[in-house]
């Protein structure tokens, strides 16, 4: 668990500096904008308390995948993690706009863990997945909500 906690201070941070960097780059605004939201989801209150400890191997995953993510934005141009970008907020704006509604039902919170694996495979796909995850699976996992 201490490795899990440290691993996600270390993302913070590397978020954090991330956001600094880019701080008055107008297309990076989007950017730092999703990676604050997946940080507040992630860490949200209480989280480990409602989902249980099985989900601290998946959380390390998804740190290290927005590691990755921030390593792979500095070797490309910024046009290329912008078109990932869109590709992602096509399956997951849609169910951040409606997730106030449905904060407490499990379902709406599996969803969300379907959308952290599709990110891994659009912004890091060098982490491994768990599942199989598409855009037309998630829109029919959407559709069934």
């Amino acid at each position: 668990m201490a490795d899990a906690w440290e691993l996600v201070a270390s993302t913070e941070h590397s978020v954090r500096d991330f956001e600094t960097a880019q701080q008055g780059i107008r297309p990076a605004e989007r950017i730092t904008a999703d990676f604050r939201r997946q940080m507040d989801w992630l860490l949200r209150p209480r989280f480990l308390w409602v989902h249980g400890a099985e989900r601290l191997p998946d959380l390390k995953r998804y740190m290290q995948g927005i590691a990755e993510r921030i390593r792979r934005i500095g070797q490309q141009p910024l046009a290329r993690e912008l078109e990932r970008l869109d590709l992602f907020e096509r399956v997951y704006l849609p169910w951040h706009r409606a997730l106030p509604e449905h904060a407490d039902d499990l379902r709406w919170m599996r969803y969300g863990y379907l959308l952290e694996e599709y990110r891994l495979s659009v912004f890091a796909p060098a982490i491994p997945v768990k599942g199989r995850v598409s855009e037309k699976r998630l829109n029919a996992a959407f559709e069934a909500l």
